[in-house]
C-alpha cells in the first residue's frame, strides 16, 4: 500500500472497513504481490459482499474487481461470482459495440470534412488499462473544431442520430453559444448509443480551456478496433484527466485509477511540456491533486518533478478533502456550497477563483433542469424562473405531504 493508506488502516477510531480496503486494493491495472495476497485474504474474512459490490458499482470498478478476484482465485459465494461474471460480460459486450460505433462515427465525420479527436471512452480504456472490458464508459466523446461544430451535428443527425434533449431552435442556438457539447443518441437494437460532440473539453464556466488548435496540432494516432483514430497527446490528456477529475470533485475512485493507469502506461511523459500545458490553462493545482491522489491512494510512481507538484501544502489539503469520498458510498453531487468551495480551491489564478465563485452563485440563483422541466419559459422570460423555482418546490412539497398521508 502507501504510507497514506497505511495510516488509514491503522486508524482504529475510524476503521476503513474490509469492503473499502478490498476496493482500494483492486483499484489498479496490475496487482502488486502484496495486494494480491491481501485481496485473497480479505475475500475469506466474512466480507459484507452486498456492501462490497455496492461500493464497486458506485465507483465503477466492478469489472476491475471481478478480474482481480478471478486472477487471485479469491473465495467468494457463487451468487457473487455470478453477479461479477454477468457485470463483466455486460461491460465487454457494451464496450465492443461502442468501440465499433466510435470508429464508424469518426470515419463518417472525417468523410464529411470534419476533423475529430476522441478522448475518454474506448481510447482511454485501451490506453490506460489495455483492455476494453475493465473500464466502463457511457458516452462517446468527440472533439471537433468550433468552426465545423454545426457541420458535425448535421452529419450525425442525417445519419440517424437524434438530439438527446428536445429544444426549440432558439434554445438550441443559445445552448450552442453557452455550452461546449451537443448530445445525440441513436438506437442500436435495444441499446441507446450516446455521442457527445464537443467544441471544447469542458464548459467554459469551469475555466479549463486549452486551445483546440493546439490540441489538434499535437494530437497522435492510436489503434482502435483495426482502425486508427486521433487522440490528444499524452501530456494534454493527462492534464485533462486531472481537470476532469477536479470538475467532478473526484467523486469516483475510477477517476483516480484512470490517472494511475495512464501514468503507468506512459513512463516517458514529457513532464516539462505537461507542466507548461497545465500552467497555460491555470490547471497546475488540478494536475498536482490528480498526481497526489494517484500516488497516495493507489501507489503510482512519480518522477521527482511530478512528486514535488503533488506535495505542496495546498495540494495536501485538497487530498485530505477528497480522499475520504473515495472509499465511501457515492456522492456524485456535492452540496452547492461544498462544490463551490472545492472548485474555487483547486484553481491557481485569482481570476479563475473569482470566476468559479460567480459561476456557482449563478447556479444557485439561476434555473435548474428541474425548473425547466416543470415549466418551460422562452429565453427572453428567463428571469421568470425566480418565480418558477419556489412554485415547483411548493408543489413538490405538497405532493410529498399528500403521499405520506395516503401511505
Amino acid at each position: 500500500m502507501t504510507p497514506f493508506l497505511d495510516g488509514l488502516l491503522a486508524n482504529t477510531e475510524q476503521p476503513l472497513g474490509l469492503e473499502a480496503e478490498m476496493l482500494l486494493r483492486a483499484a489498479r491495472v496490475r496487482l502488486r504481490d502484496e495486494d494480491a495476497r491481501r485481496l485473497r485474504a480479505l475475500a475469506g474474512q466474512g466480507l459484507d459482499w452486498d456492501r462490497a459490490l455496492r461500493l464497486a458499482a458506485d465507483h465503477r470498478l466492478t469489472p476491475l474487481l471481478a478480474r482481480h478476484l478471478e486472477a487471485v482465485d479469491a473465495e467468494r459465494p457463487e451468487s457473487v461470482r455470478a453477479l461479477l461474471d454477468a457485470s463483466t460480460a455486460s461491460t465487454v459486450g457494451t464496450s465492443l459495440l461502442q468501440t465499433s460505433e466510435l470508429v464508424r462515427v469518426v470515419r463518417l465525420l472525417e468523410r464529411g470534412g470534419v476533423p475529430v479527436l476522441t478522448f475518454k471512452g474506448p481510447t482511454l480504456a485501451l490506453d490506460a488499462y489495455g483492455d476494453l472490458g475493465v473500464r466502463p464508459f457511457g458516452d462517446l466523446d468527440l472533439l471537433v473544431p468550433r468552426s465545423v461544430f454545426a457541420r458535425a451535428k448535421e452529419i450525425l443527425l442525417a445519419s440517424g442520430f437524434s438530439p438527446r434533449t428536445e429544444m426549440t431552435p432558439g434554445e438550441e442556438t443559445e445552448a450552442d453559444d453557452g455550452q461546449f457539447a451537443y448530445g445525440l443518441v441513436a438506437m442500436r437494437g435495444t441499446f441507446p448509443l450516446a455521442v457527445e460532440v464537443h467544441w471544447a473539453l469542458t464548459h467554459r464556466a469551469f475555466g479549463y480551456d486549452p486551445s483546440p488548435d493546439g490540441l489538434f496540432a499535437r494530437a497522435v494516432e492510436r489503434p482502435v478496433a483495426g482502425a486508427r483514430v486521433r487522440v490528444p497527446s499524452p501530456e494534454d490528456l493527462l492534464v485533462f484527466l486531472c481537470a476532469h477529475g477536479a470538475k467532478h470533485h473526484w467523486a469516483q475512485l475510477l477517476l483516480v485509477c484512470d490517472v494511475a493507469g495512464f501514468l503507468e502506461a506512459h513512463p516517458d511523459l514529457d513532464w516539462d511540456a505537461t507542466f507548461a500545458r497545465a500552467r497555460a490553462t491555470g490547471a497546475e493545482r488540478m494536475l498536482g491533486l490528480g498526481l497526489a491522489l494517484a500516488r497516495d491512494v493507489l501507489g503510482a510512481a512519480l518522477p521527482a518533478p511530478a512528486s514535488a507538484a503533488a506535495s505542496t501544502e495546498r495540494v495536501r489539503s485538497l487530498v485530505g478533502q477528497v480522499a475520504p469520498r473515495l472509499w465511501a458510498p457515492l456522492t456524485l453531487q456535492l452540496p452547492l456550497m461544498d462544490a463551490a468551495r472545492f472548485h474555487v480551491g483547486v484553481r491557481d489564478r485569482a481570476s479563475d477563483r473569482i470566476a468559479q465563485a460567480l459561476h456557482h452563485a449563478r447556479l444557485a440563483l439561476g434555473p435548474s433542469d428541474k425548473d425547466r422541466e416543470f415549466f418551460r419559459l422562452p429565453s427572453f422570460l428567463w428571469p421568470g424562473y425566480a418565480v418558477v423555482r419556489p412554485l415547483r418546490l411548493a408543489v413538490g412539497g405538497a405532493r410529498r405531504v399528500l403521499k405520506s398521508r395516503q401511505d
